[in-house]
């Protein structure tokens, strides 16, 4: 099923298995179509609540999202090898445990010695960082494991350490953890052996559970998504100290909204003009313009996902739709993104897929 321009658009979606064993589903789509095409189910992996993909897109990497792995405390990241022409995964190497609970994101970094697959471990209270090797990119046993000291306790859930994702900057000379459960965004500068060298830390406001980040390189700008108070925070980032100043938080909900929510992801569209993010018990999408000169942000609108608990979602790599995952309603929405004021129009298209909570595109060229 070829895009208009020849390419094949496919579509990651890792989802929790406590009702169905697929982990990963794989889809070749066409969302202007509607057309969404299931070509492989992958089971034996756990709870893979989040996927990356290699910036030469040939490898995608998993976490199995448990307290538990083959009788060994805490959980364990993947590697897949990605068939080009199907878009289908063959697993590669050996998984390794990431030495720590509940593992809930990865990603990758080329800085240094040799390459690397970094985690954090939620419960666990830790990130990792696993060289990579071979020409296939598969994984070897966590080179380094550090674990976070302190709470912020200004929640019930910020008792102890809590890092949510592990992002290196776009200059790859540090990568930022934020602590969900401390209140903190903690900053590793990357070393020559590509080994993480605590570096510095920037609080965010108390009880604010700063969960994803997103980069605008361009204006030197990061934007925080915090889980537990519902607002995305801008920061202006010292690429070369790796310090970060806050600049403004924004709430991610409407000002009559007075029940239960978290917010969890965000996107920016990529042109850099709009903001993406996503709330889970408002169930929505908020939009923002992003500010040419400041990269400061302005609410647009938001949009009802058409489902329950959309966790993650992703824009598709041309920037013409968002597609969002519906954790508690079993299935992925299709929207079109206006370009031109960066709004979303429901399509009407509903993909079923159980327990979605994480989707990584990509556009295989000349496949």
């Amino acid at each position: 099923m070829p895009t208009a321009s020849g390419n094949n658009v496919f579509m990651y979606v890792g989802s929790y298995t406590h009702k169905e064993a697929a982990g990963i589903s794989v889809y070749r789509c066409n969302p202007a179509e509607g057309a969404f095409e299931l070509v492989q189910q992958v089971t034996g992996l756990r709870n893979a609540s989040f996927l990356t993909i290699d910036s030469k897109r040939q490898m995608l990497y998993a976490v199995s999202e448990v307290q538990e792995t083959d009788g060994e405390p805490g959980g364990a990241v993947a590697c897949y090898a990605i068939d080009r022409a199907s878009g289908k995964l063959s697993e590669r190497g050996e998984r390794q445990f990431t030495r720590g609970s509940d593992p809930c994101y990865v990603s990758l970094s080329q800085a240094g010695a040799e390459p690397s697959l970094l985690a954090a471990n939620y419960s666990g209270g830790s990130i990792a960082r696993f060289p990579l090797t071979g020409p296939g990119g598969s994984i070897r046993p966590a080179a380094q494991v550090i674990r976070h000291e302190g709470a912020s306790k200004a929640t019930d859930r910020q008792l102890e350490p809590h890092p949510h994702s592990i992002v290196p900057d776009w200059n790859e000379r540090y990568a930022i953890v934020p602590d969900l459960g401390r209140d903190k965004l903690v900053v590793y500068r990357i070393g020559s052996g590509s080994e993480l060298e605590p570096h510095g830390e920037a609080d965010t406001e108390k009880g604010a559970g700063p969960r994803h980040l997103a980069f605008l390189p361009a204006l030197n700008r990061i934007y925080a998504i915090n889980e537990l108070n519902c607002t995305i925070a801008v920061y202006d980032y010292d690429t070369s100290e790796g310090s970060l100043t806050a600049l403004q938080s924004i709430s991610m909900l409407p000002d009559d909204f007075d029940g239960s929510n978290t917010s969890a992801d965000l996107h920016l569209s990529p042109d850099g003009r709009f903001l993406y993010g996503s709330n889970r018990g408002h169930d929505s999408i908020a939009v923002y313009s992003v500010n040419e000169a400041d990269g400061l942000l302005a609410l647009v609108e938001h949009v009802h996902t058409r489902g329950r608990t959309p966790r993650n979602f992703a824009v598709t790599p041309g920037g013409q739709y968002l597609l969002a995952a519906n954790q508690e309603s079993d299935d992925i929405t299709v929207f079109r993104r206006r370009e031109e004021d960066g709004k979303l129009e429901w399509t009407g298209h509903r993909i079923a897929v159980s327990e979605p909570v994480c989707i990584a595109m990509m556009t295989a060229a000349g496949a």
